[in-house]
């Protein structure tokens, strides 16, 4: 047994196979057919191995036979199929790469995942600010619904003003204009009017014989319209300083001078370093800055003589005439001859309460008490117009309006004052029926020798309607 095992040993060894723990390898593909020669010697142990192995199994073999060996890469099966594992280095780099594929195979979804995730958080964000702006447009419109039911009282007072100051002046006046320009009416309706910050300041004018009367010149003037307004084109009024200190005389004169080149050329207004540089001369106000106790107000009359000779802030007066107190036709004839004037009242206490609602009247206990003439104090305004109801006054930057009633209990002083701010290209008011050439000879002649006795004009007026 052992000689045919060395034998065939022997004859294997002229093949040799090279092999590994792991199985057989290929051999290379174009090794060549082998031919041997065996001969009985070689076959007969062979044939003696033992019942798995037989003459028959060796086929035709025969003594002297030729045996042909194939190619072994060809009687081999491929490694595809037969051998998973090709060599050592190949199966590490095998066992090696299988956890990267496995750890790929996880990170390209998980990568996927990251990708998207901004993009979801956008549209997460996206949601959340929708639902935000719908959240706070419902606050808005609940607090608007608010705000319009408790507005509606107001509203409908501002409609009724708008009717009534359309029916007044003639023209349309909407709601939305009123409540945008609350000059027509003093103030908003609620709104709070603090007239702790009202400054007065008129003292009363001294007596001057030479003090040209308006009667003297007008009387070829027609009879004044039923009404006239001249607020319409102004756009700007303002404190002048009224709110600060007490030179509410020569405030007058800035709003005067507001109305006519409002209602005649380009509106001008006075600046307010011209206003006071007028109420600090001696002769009008002899104001000073820096001592308080120097604010005590102005008469009409010197500051309507500053305001002629002087100027106040470049603008010059033409001249200033008086109007008899209690004629209400001379008044009206002046105011829109003129477009305006000025008035010195006594007022009432009763008038704080009333500057809210943009209307001055004689209160119901009449001229006592509250209502008692200058229990308030003097105070000067400019007038902007009149009608049935009664004179439009501009006073503390607003427009507002007083009864004839208020006007024959509390007006002390009317002037008409005539300024070329309000005449038209040919030197005359609207209406030429007026004395010119009496007029400046009068100033003329005053102005040479202030001395020069002239006929004034000056009758002796209407007893003034008693008060009370």
């Amino acid at each position: 047994m052992k000689s045919a095992l060395l034998s065939l040993a022997l004859i294997l060894a002229q093949f040799p196979l090279p092999a590994f723990a792991g199985g057989f390898v290929e051999g290379p593909a174009d090794a060549p057919e082998t031919t041997m020669a065996v001969g009985p010697a070689d076959i007969a142990p062979v044939a003696n191995l033992g019942a798995g192995l037989n003459a028959a199994d060796l086929g035709s073999v025969s003594a002297g036979a030729n045996i042909s060996l194939p190619n072994a890469a060809a009687d081999m099966p491929s490694a595809a199929t037969a051998r998973p594992v090709q060599s050592a280095t190949q199966a590490r780099t095998v066992s090696e790469s299988a956890p990267e594929a496995a750890v790929e195979a996880v990170a390209a979804p998980m990568a996927a995942r990251a990708t998207a995730r901004p993009a979801q958080k956008s549209a997460v964000k996206a949601v959340a600010a929708r639902r935000k702006a719908a959240t706070a447009n419902k606050k808005a419109a609940k607090k608007s619904r608010k705000n319009a039911e408790k507005a509606l009282p107001a509203l409908q007072q501002l409609r009724s003003m708008a009717a009534s100051e359309s029916a007044r002046t003639g023209r349309v006046v909407s709601a939305a204009l009123i409540k945008k320009d609350s000059r027509f009416w003093g103030y908003q309706p609620g709104e709070t009017v603090d007239v702790s910050k009202f400054k007065l300041g008129r003292r009363t004018s001294k007596p001057d014989a030479r003090t040209l009367q308006f009667q003297k010149y007008a009387g070829q003037v027609p009879d004044a319209p039923t009404q006239a307004d001249f607020s319409g084109p102004v756009t700007k009024l303002g404190m002048m300083l009224n709110d600060t200190i007490g030179d509410c005389a020569v405030a007058a004169p800035g709003h005067c001078v507001q109305i006519w080149t409002a209602n005649a050329s380009k509106e001008k207004t006075i600046p307010d370093s011209a206003i006071l540089k007028a109420y600090e001369a001696p002769s009008v106000g002899n104001y000073n800055p820096n001592d308080p106790s120097s604010d005590q107000g102005s008469a009409i009359i010197d500051v309507l003589k500053y305001w002629r000779k002087t100027g106040i802030g470049g603008d010059k007066l033409g001249a200033f005439l008086q109007l008899s107190q209690g004629n209400l036709d001379l008044f009206k004839k002046a105011v829109w001859l003129f477009g305006g004037g000025d008035l010195g009242i006594a007022l009432p206490k009763s008038a704080q309460q009333q500057v809210s609602e943009g209307l001055w009247d004689v209160p119901a206990e009449g001229t006592s008490g509250d209502g008692a003439p200058g229990s308030w104090g003097g105070h000067s305004v400019a007038v902007a117009g009149f009608d049935a109801q009664g004179v439009l006054i501009v006073t503390w930057g607003r427009f507002l309006k007083m009864t004839w009633a208020f006007f024959n209990a509390y007006v002390e002083e009317s002037w008409a004052v005539v300024s070329k701010d309000f005449l038209n290209a040919q030197g005359v008011t609207p209406n030429n029926q007026f004395d010119w050439a009496t007029l400046k000879a009068d100033l003329s002649a005053l102005s040479q020798n202030e001395n020069t006795k002239i006929d004034t004009g000056h009758r002796q007026p209407k007893p003034a309607p008693k008060r009370g």
